[in-house]
């Protein structure tokens, strides 16, 4: 028994000691990490461009306005938990001053990895393409298949590649919901709306078993909107016959019989795309094809090319270096409207309007002439926040600033309360705007209680008071005060955009009631003063201002040190950590902490309506 406890203490002692020398090599290797990562910062050499090259264009993931906040320290032990986000007014700032750079040749698009992206931010980076070939300089397109945005923006190329196995996906627009009455009713949950305007049907999934009428009639005419817009481009761009694209999705079935089942050949006969190859093929293809267009003065084989990335880094270095007596600040206002602080990605009543606030206070102490563009991508939200950051909008103009608004995909509800702050409103034709209506939703889950065996009372100073408590049906004194609270909010928005359009009261109720309108129908409508991308804004906003030589800043929220240390050294070990798997291995140390995902997902619908006062300017129809 003795000698049984010795090797047993012997073993104990072994583990003990190699756990010890593995702690220390461990830490020894991160120190080493570390110290080379702040090595490789302080060395970093200056970014440069070859003398001629293409321009590698590779969007990832979803096309957006601003990034969105991950934690640096989370993303550098877990990078698959950062959403694949490519930021929008980057990739067309480097079109555009290619175009104009004699050291970039041509432009070469690969768009598989492109994921989601809204109509309106496809088109606007089509826009800048099609500036990019009128300098005279080509564009190939290349991907294994597309799908109907992939296509959509591959479509603004002179050339599209495909794989011979592949294909190229366009159906009609669709827009589907899904209905929880039913359901709720089961549960014994009720959910009590108020709203003013008919066509505020934000919330209609949580209250109805179908669509409504005047749902049905809207959503209809914003469908057919954004397929006679991504019809006619693609139709132009190919130089397709009118209603070509029509053509091909009605009868789809029937021409890809006649082409024997081959998906890729009748993308070819349909004229959507030029060349069919494998892979290898195609990368020879490219390279030929861009050395013809060039009379051959290019070198043969590939191309040297620079990509999206590297070119961005040597564009902000260079605009460091300049100056001018002018400045316009684009401030990015996107994602749902919250209350309180929130981060990128999401617009924070509190945290956005002190941002803005601080903003214009520094321009006004280094008493340099600005104007302020404030790019809005938003469905909407927080009736209380939406108002807490249009107020700063206004506290520009009030010190001297002019205000333009330039809307991304969406511009509504919430997010046009916002812009009705500004002195100009720029809107893009695929915009969803407008959704002028206010809703709000108030939850009681007494029956369900009731029919679990809880039950609940209370005992009050004033038994006549219009209390609310989600475990006791709502009173008609409490839903009175309710309505009253939305109707009176609903007058507030009606007379922001009779004041800031300089419309009758009278007209803007007839474009109000919750009705979205496309970016062409806004403009029609007096509703935005222009059609244009963040481009044609920052141009109006200069004009106001009377610039005639300004330079462009994009705000950047301040990071903590904390947040700068661990962001600098994460860029510095992203390749490390690919190569030794580092996070890999770190990750499920993270995992313990990570909520489930139904629970994630139902934290999230929580957290979306945190409105102080339970009202909402939500726009449920808009992405």
């Amino acid at each position: 028994m003795k000698r049984l406890w010795r090797a047993l203490t012997t073993l104990l002692r072994g583990i003990g000691s190699a756990l010890r020398w593995l702690r220390r090599l461990a830490l020894t290797a991160i120190t080493l990490v570390v110290v080379l990562a702040l090595f490789g910062q302080l060395n970093r050499p200056a970014p440069s461009l070859p003398d001629s090259a293409v321009l590698a264009l590779a969007p990832s993931g979803q096309l957006v306005d601003q990034l969105s906040y991950i934690d640096p320290f989370g993303e550098l032990l877990n990078p698959t938990a950062a959403p694949a986000e490519t930021l929008l007014p980057e990739l067309i700032a480097v079109i555009d001053h290619a175009a104009n750079n004699p050291a970039i040749t041509a432009v070469v698009l690969d768009t598989q990895q492109l994921q989601s992206a809204d109509m309106a931010k496809i088109l606007e980076l089509g826009d800048a393409l099609l500036r990019f070939r009128a300098s005279g300089k080509p564009i190939v397109a290349t991907a294994d298949s597309y799908d109907s945005y992939q296509y959509l923006l591959a479509s603004h190329a002179d050339r599209i590649f495909m794989h011979h196995f592949g294909a190229v996906e366009i159906s009609s627009m669709q827009a589907q919901r899904s209905y929880f009455a039913d359901l709720l009713e089961r549960l014994q949950i009720d959910f009590h709306l108020f709203r003013a305007g008919e066509f505020k049907d934000a919330v209609e999934p949580l209250t109805r078993s179908g669509m409504s009428a005047s749902s049905r009639q809207q959503l209809q005419r914003l469908v057919d909107q954004r397929w006679q817009l991504y019809s006619d481009r693609i139709s132009t761009n190919r130089n397709l016959p009118r209603g070509a694209v029509d053509d091909l999705v009605a009868n789809y079935a029937d021409k890809l019989r006649a082409s024997g089942g081959d998906f890729a050949r009748l993308a070819e006969q349909s004229g959507l795309v030029d060349s069919l190859s494998d892979r290898s093929q195609r990368r020879t293809l490219i390279a030929d094809w861009l050395r013809a267009q060039s009379a051959g003065a290019s070198p043969r084989g590939e191309p040297e090319q620079v990509d999206s990335a590297s070119y961005a880094a040597w564009l902000r270095r260079n605009d460091q270096q300049r100056s001018a007596p002018a400045t316009v600040i684009v401030y990015t206002a996107a994602g749902e409207i919250l209350d309180g602080q929130q981060s990128a990605g999401q617009i924070g009543g509190d945290s956005s309007a002190e941002q803005l606030q601080e903003l214009v206070k520094q321009q006004l102490r280094a008493e340099q002439p600005t104007a302020l563009v404030v790019r809005i991508d938003s469905p909407g939200g927080s009736a209380f926040a939406s108002e807490v950051v249009r107020e700063q909008l206004q506290f520009a103009r009030d010190h001297g600033m002019a205000v333009v608004v330039s809307m991304g995909s969406t511009a509504a509800s919430g997010g046009y309360w916002i812009a009705t702050g500004a002195d100009y409103l720029v809107a893009q034709p695929a915009t969803l705007t407008g959704s002028i209506g206010v809703f709000g939703l108030v939850p009681t889950i007494n029956r369900g209680l009731e029919s679990l065996g809880v039950n609940f009372e209370q005992v009050s100073s004033s038994p006549a008071a219009a209390a609310y408590h989600p475990q006791q049906p709502l009173s008609e004194a409490a839903a009175a005060i309710f309505q009253s609270s939305v109707d009176g909010l609903y007058q507030r928005f009606l007379q922001h955009v009779s004041d800031a359009r300089q419309l009758s009261l009278s007209q803007t109720e007839q474009l109000a009631g919750g009705q979205v309108w496309s970016g062409g129908d806004a403009l029609e409508l007096g509703l935005v003063d222009r059609l244009g991308g963040l481009d044609q804004a920052i141009d109006a906003a200069a004009e106001i201002a009377g610039f005639s030589d300004y330079q462009v800043t994009h705000y950047q929220p301040q990071l903590t040190p904390w947040e700068q240390f661990v962001t600098t050294l994460n860029q510095q070990l992203s390749a490390f950590t690919a190569r030794s798997e580092l996070a890999a291995l770190l990750s499920p140390l993270l995992d313990g902490a990570a909520l489930p995902g139904t629970a994630q997902s139902l934290g999230q619908l929580r957290d979306s309506f945190n409105d102080p006062q339970a009202r909402y300017l939500l726009c449920t129809l808009c992405p």
